[in-house]
């Protein structure tokens, strides 16, 4: 097996020095700066490690955004780059996300310290090809249903409403960052009157027609209520917010980094529960059905219930999204969201058209029964 390592660090040969000795493994040492040029042309049986110190915050999102997304091979060979990364200075506070991510192994600063002994190299032989193997089955499961002129029918046991389209990750366009000013993976550093780079997400829930005229106002705000405290069951743990609501709707935030995507993993639990929500929490003999518009857009931050005079056009754009386009039921995603979505869920994903000039993605949630 061949191991290419990645790195401007000079204690790197020495991390690697056992495998060596071993010489059951190849291991070459390649510049840090290198690694792009070297996934175009490298052959399918090698390895890659990467070493990201050195680097800023900025530098390594992009880096593992690229990895996420890169081939091994060439021509009608190639594969999903295998990787892992080095992290001697233990910079990565969710290592979690790097596997999320596409990686096989993380190296961090107390592995690298003691060395890579050849039963761990072993070892992630072994699950990189499981994760081969699965990933080839699930292209295989796919290639077969568009031969046949439709997808799968459920994808995890979720049931995709037709017509679905099966989407090409790599053919959708990438969105544009320029202008994003980043607010960090918390709310630690998020001042007031200053602008930031959000997740944004417009919520509605649907009163059914069974109860409309029959409920007082008083009634509705404990409803309301109600849904407000299961939602941020689900909001809060991924830094969720209520930002404005008026009546049945409202806006959430979430502070925004460039690589988490656990505001639309909570959003899309709370979805895939709206069974249990409404007989857990909001004890209606008629079920209420809810839906969310999802974006990522820059707006200046006040706290909530002085916001009336924001001027944003991320703002105005989710809300009108969310009231004009999304069905009930139904979870919508920006082309800017698209492209955090975590492999396993592109198959729920659909084209949903144009708004405003933005791509629209629908994800498939099961209706409640």
């Amino acid at each position: 097996m061949e191991i290419h390592v990645f790195s401007s660090n000079k204690k790197c040969d020495s991390w690697f020095s056992a495998l060596d000795r071993a010489r059951k493994y190849s291991v070459e040492f390649h510049p840090q700066g290198d690694i792009r040029a070297w996934t175009r042309k490298n052959g399918n049986g090698s390895f890659a490690y990467i070493d990201i110190q050195g680097m800023t915050e900025r530098e390594v999102r992009t880096l593992l955004r690229y990895l996420s997304s890169a081939k091994s091979g060439s021509g009608s060979r190639t594969r999903p780059l295998l990787y892992g990364v080095i992290d001697p200075g233990g910079s990565i506070v969710d290592t979690a996300e790097i596997f999320h991510g596409g990686a096989i192994d993380y190296i961090g600063k107390a592995v690298a310290k003691g060395g890579i002994a050849p039963k761990r190299i072993e070892r992630v032989a072994r699950y990189a090809e499981n994760v081969l193997e699965l990933r080839e089955t699930v292209l295989d499961q796919r290639t077969k249903q568009e031969r046949r002129g439709r997808p799968p029918a459920t994808v995890g046991g979720i049931a995709l409403r037709a017509p679905t389209a099966l989407l090409d990750g790599q053919k959708v366009p990438p969105p544009d960052t320029t202008g994003y000013r980043y607010s960090g993976s918390d709310w630690s550093s998020i001042e007031p009157e200053t602008e930031y780079t959000f997740w944004i997400a417009y919520v509605n829930f649907n009163a059914p027609h069974e109860m409309a005229g029959r409920q007082s106002s008083q009634h509705t705000e404990h409803l309301v209520s109600l849904f407000q405290t299961a939602m941020m069951r689900y909001m809060e743990p991924a830094g969720g917010k209520i930002w404005m609501w008026r009546e049945l709707e409202g806006l959430l935030l979430f502070p925004f980094d460039g690589r988490r995507n656990e505001p639309l993993l909570a959003i899309y639990r709370f979805m895939l529960n709206q069974n249990l929500v409404n007989a857990e929490e909001l004890d209606q003999a008629v079920p209420i059905s809810f839906h969310f518009a999802v974006d990522i857009g820059n707006t200046t931050y006040r706290q909530s219930g002085q916001t009336g005079t924001i001027i944003s056009d991320s703002v105005n754009f989710i809300f009108h999204l969310g009231k004009k386009v999304v069905p009930e039921r139904d979870l919508t995603v920006t082309g800017n969201v698209f492209h955090l979505l975590p492999e396993r869920m592109l198959p729920l994903a659909r084209a949903a058209g144009k708004f405003e000039g933005r791509h629209l993605y629908e994800i498939a949630v099961p209706s409640p029964a």
